[in-house]
């Protein structure tokens, strides 16, 4: 039964995947929101150590985490995500379990209106 229990955790499809962050801007290939938009439940988003000290900041949003993943800076010391003032920063999803680890999250603004469940978390709002 221990190598059955083996192979299953190491079956295809079944294994936890990592992305890695290599850039500071907003969107496209290698940001933080196309590594969240591809993610899956189990994968861990890290961050290439040349961030340490940068800030990823949003333009066009807040971030939105909808699948269970770990989102870890500690490869990057300092690294920050800023809502710059215009938005909140994150968002994670009803259901969902984020861990977020190692990052500074600044700048976050919730919308305005008079809406009070949108007027929660400028930085992370929890659903």
């Amino acid at each position: 039964s221990t190598v059955l229990a083996a192979w299953l955790f190491l079956a295809p499809g079944t294994e936890a995947g990592a992305i890695t962050v290599t850039t500071t801007a907003d969107s496209g290939p290698g940001s933080l929101r196309q590594a969240l938009a591809q993610a899956e439940s189990g994968d861990v988003i890290t961050f290439d150590p040349g961030l340490a000290s940068a800030t990823i900041s949003l333009t066009t949003g807040q971030l939105v985490i909808d699948v269970d993943i770990v989102v870890d800076g500690s490869m990057a010391p300092g690294l920050t995500v800023s809502g710059s003032g215009a938005s909140r920063v994150l968002t994670v999803e009803s259901g969902v379990t984020a861990r977020i680890t190692g990052l500074r999250i600044a700048n976050g603004r919730t919308p305005d209106g008079k809406n009070p469940a949108m007027m929660d978390g400028g930085g992370i709002y929890n659903l």
